[in-house]
């Protein structure tokens, strides 16, 4: 007699597969998963590449476990969805740019009853004090975070060749993955590229999925893909808006010079008592700020003078820089100035406004910005997020987007930035550079109830549209 023939895989990303999807994740989450996320995680399980380009806040960082979590489902049904052979015990890898990203979400897990780890040197290196080896709990793991720079330590490279662990590997994920080619490229963190060898290191059937809110179209996808170790034709390129409807940008002169100690067009931030993040492109000029902000508080407790004004970046003390989130998530009114160690990652509802000063990109302002008003379903009030150049700064801006070079010794700015500085509207350019999809997708969870996050804010207020 003779054997029947395979059956086809059963497909996700279907009517069918969405609606089996939310089905199996709905009861193991304390929230209504958002429906992209759900197209999101069948292209995954369906056996396909995915780099996935939403707003700040949106909830991508869901994609970090979503598939995970429908796996282990399986596994405990004792049965797996026709053409699927996932192991029993699924692994997944978290490549996170910065240790708080790491450890915030590490913590998330417990949530989901999902075993999860970070490692970073700093934890590797107290464990060792303790006689503890981080990598050999590793292996027992649902989930491991770490940064880029452990890809290529011993005790990475005996992780991946252990054959139980090389074969429950199934994704891995690169959480605000325009940092790979971004902080790579300016020597800040070369050893992003060695993400690009990853996918060669493990097991065949291991999927990638590489998340970001400012990754460029066209070519910058493309070098991304390469740089990942992907043939941009295997990845399945998925392009949200990444606008916030719930945040406003503006521009504003800076009259101030930045090698001074006196900066009198941010003393709106203390004078309105709202929380607010403000980011240097040095720890220099970040000290001058947060010492002339500190100047024009009223009489206080040193204890108050330490909630109100906080300077926040990477030489910092692990436990001040704690604390420093810590009061930006639960004490209205403080004001913190930080470089971009705060940049990515990092969420709290109650930030007002965000200051950026002197930016060089426009995927440094869309990503900064998105630190404000990061309210779960996206909420009704408008966060702001100002942007501080100096008069030579819209001078360079004027001069690269009629096609000219910068100044030698002037701000180096991308034209994406330049063009949408002199833009009519400052947000329709953001649209353009992105290109964002026009309409964004309807959405039938109950989280955001029909009105997610992505959006253009309405009516538009930006520089050009309302100037001051």
């Amino acid at each position: 007699m003779p054997a029947p023939p395979p059956q086809a895989p059963f497909c996700f990303r279907t009517p069918l597969g969405i609606k089996t999807l939310r089905k199996i994740l709905r009861p193991l989450l304390d929230f209504d998963p958002h429906d992209f996320l759900l197209d999101w995680t069948a292209t995954i399980l369906d056996g396909e590449h995915l780099l996935g380009i939403t707003a700040t806040g949106d909830g991508k960082s869901c994609m970090t476990y979503f598939p995970l979590l429908v796996m282990q489902y399986y596994a405990m049904q004792k049965e797996k969805p026709a053409g699927w052979a996932w192991p029993d015990n699924p692994m997944v890898l978290v490549i996170c740019p910065t240790k708080c990203i790491e450890e915030e979400q590490e913590a998330d897990m417990i949530r989901f009853s999902i075993q999860a780890l970070a490692l970073n040197q700093d934890r590797l290196h107290a464990a060792r004090l303790n006689n503890v080896n981080l990598w050999e709990q590793a292996s027992a793991q649902d989930m491991l975070f770490l940064g880029p720079e452990l890809l290529s330590t011993a005790g990475f490279a005996a992780l991946v060749k252990d054959g139980d662990t090389w074969s429950r590997i199934v994704l891995a994920c690169i959480d605000e993955a325009h940092l790979v080619l971004e902080w790579s490229r300016n020597g800040f963190r070369p050893r992003f590229l060695q993400i690009g060898q990853l996918l060669a290191r493990l097991c065949p059937k291991a999927r990638f999925c590489a998340l970001s809110a400012t990754v460029l179209p066209g070519l910058h996808e493309r070098r991304l893909c390469e740089a990942l170790g992907l043939f941009y034709d295997d990845v399945a390129v998925i392009r949200r808006t990444n606008m916030r409807a719930n945040v406003q940008f503006e521009h504003r002169l800076l009259k101030s010079s930045l090698s001074g100690y006196a900066f009198p067009e941010l003393d709106w931030t203390v004078a309105e008592g709202q929380s607010s993040l403000i980011f240097v492109d040095s720890m220099h000029v970040g000290w001058r700020i947060a010492g002339y902000l500190c100047s024009l508080l009223p009489d206080t407790s040193s204890e108050d003078l330490r909630r109100r004004v906080r300077i926040y970046n990477s030489l910092n003390d692990p436990e001040h820089n704690e604390s420093t989130r810590e009061l930006l998530r639960t004490w209205p009114g403080t004001i913190a100035v930080a470089t971009n160690a705060l940049c990515v990652g990092f969420n709290s509802s109650l930030i007002d406004n965000v200051v950026i000063i002197n930016p060089t990109s426009l995927t440094d302002v869309v990503q900064k910005g998105g630190r404000v008003n990061r309210v779960a379903g996206g909420g009704d009030r408008v966060g702001r997020a100002v942007i501080y150049f100096t008069s030579s700064a819209y001078k360079a801006a004027a001069t690269i987007a009629s096609g000219g070079s910068a100044p030698p010794n002037g701000l180096a700015m991308s034209p994406e930035l330049a063009r949408a500085v002199v833009a009519p509207c400052f947000h329709q350019a953001i649209n353009d550079e992105f290109s964002n999809p026009r309409r964004p997708s309807p959405c039938s969870c109950t989280t955001c109830g029909g009105h997610p996050v992505s959006g253009d804010p309405r009516p538009c207020a930006c520089s050009g549209c309302k100037p001051e």
